[in-house]
């Protein structure tokens, strides 16, 4: 389909490189009720908290965190990273990240429990 009014262009090579190094082959659950939105459960890397979250399907990685961010009544963006593991580290994904049909992510930072 056609962007939406205000959206940004998409970045191609950031879709290349997300699928050159992800290793997640879960397709993202569409929900029933819009389906524009899809389910993203965020798993924090250390603690093993949990929330899942109602985003739109062409989110970045930023806008996850805002919403994550907002749920948990947290103010400041850092303090909850989304990551991914290479070789056994950490890495922080790229704001401008796509989701890429991802249902799971990982995150570090602030406990996951909803308050």
């Amino acid at each position: 389909g056609s962007p939406r009014p205000g959206s940004r262009q998409f970045d191609f090579d950031v879709l290349d490189a997300l699928e050159q190094q992800d290793d997640c082959n879960g397709a993202t659950q569409l929900l029933a009720d819009d389906p524009g939105q899809v389910r993203v459960t965020l798993v924090h890397a250390t603690n093993g908290s949990r929330m899942a979250l109602e985003v739109p399907a062409d989110a970045t990685i930023l806008e996850v965190r805002q919403m994550a961010l907002h749920k948990l009544s947290e103010k400041k963006l850092i303090s909850l990273k989304i990551v991914k593991k290479i070789r056994g580290s950490y890495v922080s994904e790229p704001n401008e990240a796509a989701l890429n049909g991802r249902e799971e992510l990982w995150t570090l930072g602030c406990d996951l429990l909803e308050r």
